[in-house]
């Protein structure tokens, strides 16, 4: 080829740029360019041609952007990451980290939540959700449930968790020398071990809401099975527990009087359900919750376990908080002891007086705001089986004068401080109310003796220690009225609270209210496997309770959960108790990641 170029007369046409061009092509092996040759391209450029250069580049560079960013937005996602502390304050101090007692105490049946698994949990809803239990089957009569348990859960100390574990977990709740608070659960209730992963519960009659009362944790044969129940308090596993839940002990600080000040546990790598994400958390312990405040305004806390609707206004920094109004099978009702040799409280006129005479709504605004909603019965409007059937009677003075006067009470003369009480034969109508010691409920019960006593009922409040109310009040039956806050749990069973097998000293029927009619609902309903007849039961227990006014119903008041908003991964919107707001713990989170989405 270049002998064929040098043949060519460079006179006769060729100038001298092109036949340097032509030599160059003819000793080049490779037409593009290569990077030692593009750095000389700006010798060869005019200006006008390195502008469109620079201009063409510039585009490339933010067409490249955008499709990164495209790409970077379609397929990566923002994930929880492992890593952090979280740090709660609880009112209160562990005492025993154990399922069988944790439910005495609530900052026991907190941690043990954490540490310990159980056949059920809940969702973020509150309702039922498998935890150890792989599969339930229920027999056509309603009397037998076998469960076929998980096989990859461990406990702590890397031993497996067997049908062993819940049949003695189960078998200890039920011995009375263990007192267990679980025990009443269980009544006619027993056990047997099918195989290495498979537990039998057999009922002697049916009762539908079973399964609800699976929620209490399971506890390691090989550890307790030797301790007697005399030394049960004293083990060294009540504070240092081992379990097969999302977290393991580390740690606890005493002070020199022996109580416990902290409580450290950290994420356990072998989680059955998968690693949680928070690698540690711990737990301060304060006496009150005036304390607890106020080392959670002093940045020393990450949350509270709970807080009083009334000291909202005490958190200085409400905007760095998540104030969590978690849905609560709860309520708050005035009792009327019905078994008092006064007679008053046993004529329905006088308790339907009362109930008119209580502006419900007026004492929600004052004490609450908007946060609780006012109940009509004893079937909350979250409770599965609930319809509105019931109404309250609306607030009306004039109408509760008219059935006291029915009753014989009518205004007398003034006293020395100006005042008019209603009077019967020379006697004033003087009631008392006896409640805890809680600022919500005495604040309560200032706004109800402010608008009875408007009306002419004299109105004393007995306030009781709240350590001290269970004891000494309501097992003795020890009041004329009283205003108390009742747990129902998830399911609405009534029965516990009003039916009158349970109106003595170890029931909780705190009215003594005793119907025929409704003991026969109560035990139908909680006995009815099907989920309509069943609420058309409880619409019928209902109306006649209600009728018959045993008690004011007041508030359902959602639980109040405080955590700094830098917690991520909450999701609760119901709690059964106050230590389900661990619940969900797998997914709180402090730290993120991005990756690709599947």
């Amino acid at each position: 080829m270049l002998k064929n170029f040098f043949r060519k007369p460079a006179a006769n046409g060729y100038q001298q740029n092109s036949l340097d061009q032509e030599l160059v092509k003819a000793l080049s092996k490779n037409r593009l360019p290569g990077l030692k040759q593009i750095k000389y391209i700006r010798k060869f450029l005019s200006g006008r041609e390195k502008i469109i250069l620079a201009a063409c580049g510039l585009l490339l560079l933010i067409g490249l952007g955008y499709l990164w960013s495209s790409f970077y937005n379609a397929n990566l996602q923002t994930v929880a990451d492992d890593g952090g502390e979280y740090v709660e304050g609880m009112v209160g101090e562990p005492q025993y980290i154990n399922p069988l007692h944790a439910p005495i105490n609530s900052v026991d049946a907190a941690i043990s939540k954490l540490v310990y698994s159980s056949l059920y949990t809940r969702d973020s809803n509150g309702n039922l959700l498998n935890d150890l239990v792989q599969n339930l089957d229920i027999s056509p009569d309603g009397k037998t449930y076998t469960i076929k348990l998980t096989d990859d859960a461990r406990w702590h100390n890397g031993e497996k968790l067997t049908a062993d574990d819940v049949v003695f977990t189960f078998n200890t709740l039920q011995d009375p020398q263990f007192r267990s608070p679980l025990r009443l659960n269980f009544g006619g209730v027993d056990i047997e071990k099918v195989d290495n992963y498979t537990v039998r519960f057999t009922l002697q009659q049916p009762y539908a809401p079973f399964p609800e009362l699976l929620t209490f944790g399971i506890m390691p044969r090989s550890l307790w099975q030797d301790v007697s129940p005399f030394a049960w308090p004293l083990a060294e596993l009540n504070l240092k527990p081992i379990g097969s839940g999302p977290y393991k002990f580390q740690s606890l600080m005493q002070d020199k009087n022996g109580n416990v000040k902290t409580y450290a546990l950290i994420a356990n790598d072998d989680y059955y359900r998968g690693r949680p994400h928070l690698d540690k958390i711990t737990c301060r312990f304060f006496p009150d919750q005036n304390e607890a405040i106020a080392a959670l305004n002093n940045g020393k806390l990450d949350g509270l376990n709970y807080l009083a609707w009334t000291e909202k206004k005490a958190i200085t920094a409400a905007n760095s908080f998540n104030f969590h109004e978690l849905q609560m099978p709860e309520y708050t009702a005035l009792f009327f002891n019905l078994n008092q040799e006064d007679d008053r409280l046993s004529k329905l006129k006088f308790r339907q007086a009362l109930a008119l005479a209580t502006d419900r709504e007026k004492i929600k605004q004052e004490v609450y705001g908007n946060g609780p909603q006012l109940i009509n019965g004893p079937i909350l409007p979250q409770n599965p089986v609930y319809a509105p059937q019931a109404k309250a009677a609306a607030y009306n003075t004039g109408e509760a004068l008219k059935l006291l006067a029915e009753l014989g009470w009518n205004k007398g003369e003034a006293d020395a401080e100006g005042k008019s009480w209603l009077k019967k034969n020379n006697q004033t109508l003087a009631l008392t109310i006896t409640l805890p010691d809680t600022e919500e409920l005495m604040a309560i019960a200032e706004a109800i003796k402010k608008q009875w006593e408007a009306l002419g009922i004299k109105v004393e409040l007995e306030i009781i220690n709240k350590k001290d109310l269970t004891a000494s009040v309501i097992k003795a039956r020890a009041y004329s009225i009283l205003l108390y806050n009742v747990a129902v749990g998830h399911d609405p069973d009534p029965y516990p609270v009003w039916h009158s097998s349970q109106a003595g000293a170890n029931g909780f029927n705190l009215s003594g209210y005793k119907n025929a009619a409704v003991d026969k609902l109560l035990s139908s309903a909680r006995g009815e496997l099907d989920a309509g007849k069943r609420q058309a039961l409880y619409q019928q227990f209902e109306a006649q309770v209600t009728a018959d006014q045993p008690a004011i119903w007041l508030f359902s008041q959602p639980y109040l959960y405080l955590q700094n908003k830098k917690i991520k991964g909450f999701s609760l919107q119901a709690v059964t108790a106050p230590e389900d707001r661990f619940n969900d713990v797998l997914n709180w989170h402090l730290k993120e990641k991005k990756r690709l989405k599947f």
